[in-house]
C-alpha cells in the first residue's frame, strides 16, 4: 500500500492574507462614521469577551472555595456515612445559595464593568484624535462672519471706486483763487494729513505759477545777502585785528 503525502508550502500565511485582504475590502466600502461604529463596536466586543472570562474565572475561584468551606480537610468523602450526610438536602440549599451568591456578586460586577465600558466608549478620543470643541466651532464660525463681512464691505468699496468717474480739478474756478492768494490756505506737504492725489499736485503746480515775482520779493532776497556779506566782513576784521595784536605781543 502507498501513501502520497502533499504538502502545501505557506497555506496558513496565505489564508491570513486573503483574510486581512477581504477585510481591508469591507473596511474601504465603509463611511467614516461606519468606521467609527465598527470600531467601538469591536472594542465593546473585546470588553464583553474579557468580563466573560472574568465571570468564569470567579464561577471557578467561588466553587472551589465553597468546596473547601464546605468540606474540612480531615473528612474522607470516601466513607459511607460522610458521604450520606453531605448528599442531603440541606447541605446543597446551602451549597447552592453560596453559589447563586456568588452569581450575583459576579452580575453585579459584570453591570459596573458595561457601564464603564460604555463610559469609555463615549469618553474615548479614539487613540488620540479629538472630538468635536463647541467652543471652537463657535469661535471659527465667528471669526469665518467677520472675514466675510470685511470681503463684503472690500467688495463694496471697489464697486463704488469704480462706479465713480476719474475726477479732474478745474484749476481756473473762481472758489479756488483764495488757495492762491492767501496765506492762510497754504498747503504744506510736510503735514502728516497731506496726501499726494493728481489734483493736489496739479494745485500745488498752479499756487506756485501765480505766486507773484515782484521786485519786493527780489529786494527782501537781495537785503539779506548783502546783511550776511556785512556781518562776514565784519567777523573777517576782528580776527585780522586780533591776530596782529597776538603778533606786536
Amino acid at each position: 500500500m502507498e501513501l502520497e503525502i502533499t504538502w502545501g508550502i505557506g497555506v496558513k500565511d496565505k489564508a491570513e492574507e486573503l483574510v486581512k485582504k477581504k477585510i481591508n475590502n469591507d473596511d474601504k466600502n465603509l463611511t467614516p462614521f461606519e468606521k467609527l461604529l465598527k470600531k467601538k463596536k469591536e472594542k465593546k466586543k473585546q470588553k464583553k469577551l474579557k468580563n466573560k472570562q472574568k465571570e468564569n474565572d470567579n464561577e471557578e475561584s467561588g466553587s472551589d472555595e465553597g468546596s473547601e468551606d464546605e468540606i474540612p480537610s480531615d473528612i474522607d468523602m470516601n466513607d459511607p456515612y460522610f458521604a450520606e450526610e453531605f448528599n442531603k438536602t440541606e447541605f446543597k440549599k446551602s451549597s447552592n445559595k453560596k453559589k447563586q451568591d456568588n452569581k450575583n456578586t459576579s452580575d453585579v460586577d459584570s453591570e459596573d464593568e458595561k457601564r464603564k465600558a460604555e463610559l469609555e466608549l463615549l469618553l474615548d478620543e479614539d487613540d488620540g484624535k479629538a472630538h468635536f470643541s463647541l467652543k471652537k466651532i463657535q469661535e471659527g464660525e465667528s471669526e469665518s462672519k467677520k472675514s466675510k463681512r470685511k470681503r463684503k464691505l472690500k467688495a463694496k468699496m471697489m464697486e463704488q471706486r469704480q462706479a465713480l468717474p476719474d475726477f479732474e480739478i478745474n484749476v481756473n474756478d473762481e472758489r479756488f483763487s483764495a488757495l492762491y492768494d492767501s496765506h492762510h490756505y497754504n498747503i504744506d506737504p510736510s503735514d502728516p494729513n497731506f496726501k499726494k492725489t493728481k489734483n493736489m499736485e496739479k494745485l500745488i503746480k498752479e499756487k506756485l505759477k501765480r505766486r507773484p515775482s515782484d521786485t519786493p520779493v527780489q529786494n527782501q532776497v537781495q537785503s539779506k545777502k548783502s546783511k550776511e556779506e556785512a556781518e562776514l566782513s565784519l567777523l573777517v576784521k576782528n580776527i585780522k585785528r586780533k591776530i596782529k595784536d597776538v603778533i606786536k605781543k
